[in-house]
């Protein structure tokens, strides 16, 4: 057994004590427990610490100033157990402080921590036994990105750009971009408006990450092209000191002078001679050190391209009057290569033009990068109404066309203040086979006759008809569209209604339930109602198409004759994989719909 000891005074508004736990064997003889219970009080934590998309879970735990008190005083929560507040219960008069850390979750592997901050962040909180306060996690945890981690990772990329010095504007630009999220992000926080706050500090955390990773890998192209490019000027200034001159040490010394003024002019005008010393940027550096790296590739590369131009044909070479060793024929090919330039100097001089030109004409087509941040664009479909449509992709985008989207979200969305509507579509999964696979079967008892059905559809009727009206689809004399109260009413197709013999007011059964058929309607009416994002509003099915190779994954809508609808609190209890795939809002205020598009994009992604 396990027995509990607690104590509370009702008078004051936090626990008094933390209650205390022992486990014990119960015999036949008594037994005598003794518990201690220490003074307590309580913080309410409400909201959630979460930041990115990617954050999924958090820890709570309390510590003292020698540490943590303890697993006791620990809370654990995901993005799917989430709540809306918790209670924590610190010692009484000592100094605790509350340590937050955010975790990635992915799969069964461990969780990989994310971030982590401290409430207070400077000093410690004392409390009274019996006393509570309440502590707003998402307060904090956007404080700490506004004021602390967004302002360093401002300046650290800064400090990235400047060593790119002229050749880092778009950068700079993009920089300046995420302050000025930032100080509007600020400014919303002063405001109380927190749901704009972290939309506008997720997009400069979104623009400084890129920009970050965009310039640390220029720095990396940079000393790595460094090597190619010494090695290039290497072989063209000794190429150019062999066109100019045929004795060799007026060769050597034009080619030395040459090489010299553009080993030179790129050291101070390309920044790749700065990063190839660092290490954190070319691993060799790291071997031979950072100093000796530019003058042994200097050295090495003039070596190396006046070797290759100037070397006689077979130098200290054995060899019959067939073959040439390797070493003579790379030698050889060089040298005629050498003397060809020699001749032909206008021809050679427009070939080097031409190369230029090549080259830089393939750095500017081929300088584009990945980015990452947030877009709205206009798609030319026509919409029944204006609102916002939400669909969650799957996780498994290459079989499925959409996910479920997830009760966080939905939650978050039932607390906007600015929300007038909100319209949940529900159904069924897509079926994932080579043919059409049926979900189950309309059944008319009485006749013994059964139809398949391929797609569910569940929805509240007087929100989907207001937003997409959809009871268009029933005409007349062919009953009525369902209402919000219509919970054994279902809607069948025309096609369905024929085969199985049944009109409005039937009794029909489908997957084990009873209904009552109030409408049937037009299938191809069904076919053309489009929803918010102008695509009709079917259920889909998966084909597979099986190849050679891996299977191919074509997404579909299933026939219109084919589906049933039903009232969404109905729709959830089939026995059927039935999720939301889809949420339609309307705001009070047209204006505020694409504020909160992107603050739904930017917090949830």
């Amino acid at each position: 057994y396990i027995f509990f000891a607690y104590y509370d005074d009702a008078s004051t508004p936090g626990v008094d004590y933390v209650s205390a736990y022992k486990q014990l064997l119960v015999r036949d003889q008594p037994q005598y427990v003794n518990f201690s219970l220490f003074p307590s009080a309580s913080i309410n934590l409400i909201g959630d610490p979460f930041f990115s998309p990617e954050e999924n879970a958090f820890l709570l735990e309390v510590k003292g100033e020698n540490g943590s008190l303890g697993s006791a005083m620990r809370v654990y929560e995901s993005r799917s157990s989430l709540r809306d507040s918790r209670s924590v219960f610190v010692p009484a008069d000592m100094n605790v402080r509350i340590e937050v850390s955010i975790f990635r979750e992915i799969g069964r592997g461990p969780a990989r921590r994310i971030a982590s901050f401290m409430i207070p962040d400077d000093g410690y909180l004392n409390l009274k036994r019996g006393e509570q306060v309440a502590l707003n996690l998402k307060i904090y945890r956007l404080r700490i990105e506004a004021y602390i981690n967004l302002p360093d990772l401002i300046e650290y990329v800064k400090s990235l750009a400047d060593r790119m010095s002229v050749l880092s504007t778009y950068e700079r630009v993009k920089i300046s971009g995420a302050e000025d999220l930032l100080a509007r992000a600020k400014a919303y926080i002063d405001q109380g408006d927190y749901v704009n706050a972290q939309a506008d500090l997720y997009e400069s955390f979104l623009i400084l990450a890129d920009t970050r990773n965009s310039l640390v890998s220029m720095f990396q192209n940079s000393a790595f092209s460094t090597i190619f490019v010494t090695l290039l000027i290497g072989f063209s200034s000794s190429a150019l000191g062999g066109i100019m001159f045929r004795n060799r040490f007026k060769r050597f010394l034009a080619s030395l002078i040459i090489y010299a003024f553009l080993a030179l002019a790129l050291y101070y005008m390309y920044p790749g001679y700065i990063f190839v010393q660092d290490p954190d940027y070319n691993p060799v550096a790291k071997v031979i050190g950072g100093a000796a790296v530019v003058p042994i590739l200097l050295l090495s590369s003039f070596t190396v391209g006046f070797i290759l131009v100037n070397a006689p044909y077979n130098y200290g070479e054995k060899s019959d009057r067939r073959t040439l060793s390797v070493r003579s024929a790379i030698i050889a090919a060089f040298s005629i290569a050498a003397e060809n330039l020699k001749r032909r100097k206008f021809r050679t001089i427009l070939v080097m033009i031409t190369i230029l030109i090549s080259v830089a004409a393939f750095i500017s087509l081929t300088s584009f990068s990945h980015e990452t941040g947030f877009i709205s664009d206009r798609i030319r479909r026509k919409a029944p109404s204006q609102g916002i449509f939400l669909f969650q992709q799957s996780n498994n985008s290459e079989v499925y066309p959409f996910g479920p989207v997830e009760s966080y979200v939905l939650d978050w969305l039932s607390k906007n203040d600015e929300i007038r509507l909100m319209s949940i579509l529900l159904k069924n999964l897509p079926q994932v086979s080579p043919g059409p696979q049926p979900l189950g079967s309309i059944i008319n008892p009485n006749l013994n006759l059964s139809y398949s059905v391929l797609g569910v559809i569940g929805l509240k009727p007087s929100l989907e008809i207001e937003i997409i009206k959809i009871n268009q689809i029933i005409e007349e004399g062919n009953g009525r569209f369902l209402e919000d109260d219509d919970l054994d009413g279902i809607l069948i197709s025309e096609e369905a209604g024929k085969f199985l013999n049944v009109k409005p007011g039937d009794k029909i059964v489908f997957c084990g339930m009873n209904f009552t058929v109030v409408g049937i309607f037009n299938s191809a009416k069904l076919k053309e109602t489009i929803d918010l994002d102008g695509n009709p509003i079917l259920p889909k099915e998966v084909s597979v198409i099986f190849t050679d190779g891996p299977p191919i994954y074509m997404p579909r809508y299933v026939t219109p004759e084919n589906v049933v609808i039903l009232v969404s609190e109905t729709a959830s209890k089939l026995p059927l994989n039935i999720v939301v795939s889809r949420v339609n809002i309307q705001t009070y205020k047209v204006e505020n719909m694409l504020p909160l598009a992107r603050a739904l994009t930017l917090t949830f992604e």
